[in-house]
């Protein structure tokens, strides 16, 4: 139901990332039908591979600032050797509060409560947990660490964009807003990190075939 923006050859917004699958948002709207995942993954993967093939002839490599790339490594290298709190416990309490503030049935004071709990949840993963140095190469719970800090991204943006959207449409259910309100809502919610802080804007729904009034209920 969400995702990265997609053009129909797979292309961001951001030049040389491109998405494909389940990682791109708007191909099946806010429904998500079972088994629609394998058809997006090979249809759209397919595109997005011919896209890149073709893209990439003839193409000189970007630059890059190597300050940038020092910053990075500094951030995921943060956890290695720190003696601090277990990163496991707090994935639990993780999953745990997704579940029951973020999960299936969201009313707004549930999302204020697991929105403010992802920032205690990050902070403490950034400052203070601590994982083995050794093995870089295969290194289990470095990669756990670095997988939770973008799990705790991608929950903050289902849930800002939950709270925002004060109806239910699709498999979106507020309990506090149990009816589809086209009126004020046939729009799209998205999502931009910049300078470290995360903006949310909103953009209406194209509608280049049918329109919601074109469509009869029996």
């Amino acid at each position: 139901m969400g995702g990265a923006q997609i053009d129909t050859l797979c292309h961001t917004d951001l030049d040389g990332l491109y998405a494909a699958g389940e990682d791109a948002g708007g191909v099946h709207g806010a429904n998500r039908l079972g088994g629609n995942g394998i058809a997006d993954s090979t249809v759209y993967g397919g595109v997005a591979g011919d896209s890149m093939a073709n893209d990439v002839i003839g193409r000189e490599l970007a630059p890059y600032d190597e300050k940038q790339v020092d910053e990075i490594i500094r951030i995921v290298e943060t956890p290695l050797g720190r003696q601090g709190e277990d990163l496991y416990p707090l994935r639990t309490a993780m999953r745990v509060s997704n579940w029951e503030k973020i999960g299936i049935i969201r009313e707004e004071k549930g999302l204020q409560e697991g929105l403010g709990f992802l920032g205690e949840l990050k902070d403490r993963l950034l400052k203070s947990v601590g994982v083995q140095a050794e093995p870089r190469a295969y290194n289990i719970p470095w990669n756990d660490w670095l997988n939770m800090r973008n799990l705790l991204d991608a929950s903050e943006m289902i849930g800002l964009s939950a709270l925002e959207r004060r109806e239910s449409r699709g498999a979106h259910y507020r309990s506090d807003y149990p009816k589809k309100n086209s009126k004020e809502y046939l729009k799209n919610f998205f999502l931009q990190r910049k300078n470290g802080e995360t903006k949310l804007f909103e953009r209406p729904v194209v509608m280049n075939r049918l329109k919601p009034e074109a469509i009869k209920f029996e």
